[in-house]
């Protein structure tokens, strides 16, 4: 975790770190850890070790009766090496 990343960075790297072989991970939360500079450890961590198995991006949709300044992305992990 590095570079003033927001809390929910930390739960992805301990929650990988926690799944035994060819485990899932599925997380609701801000997309923002795909588009920052806070994100870049993560990206690589899951791009090196990992199968992103689903990404589904909700920005810019009409998800909410307000607006807001940022969206949710809906991840699926897998612990198996890339494909």
């Amino acid at each position: 975790m590095g570079d003033r990343a927001d809390l929910y960075v930390p739960f992805f790297e301990k929650s990988l770190s926690l799944l035994e072989n060819d485990g899932k991970l599925c997380f609701i939360c801000t997309d923002r850890w795909t588009k920052n500079k806070y994100g870049r450890r993560l990206r690589k961590l899951i791009s090196e070790k990992f199968s992103f198995d689903l990404f589904v991006d909700l920005y810019g949709s009409d998800a909410f009766k307000t607006k807001v300044l940022t969206y949710p992305a809906i991840t699926l992990i897998r612990n198996r090496r890339p494909t």
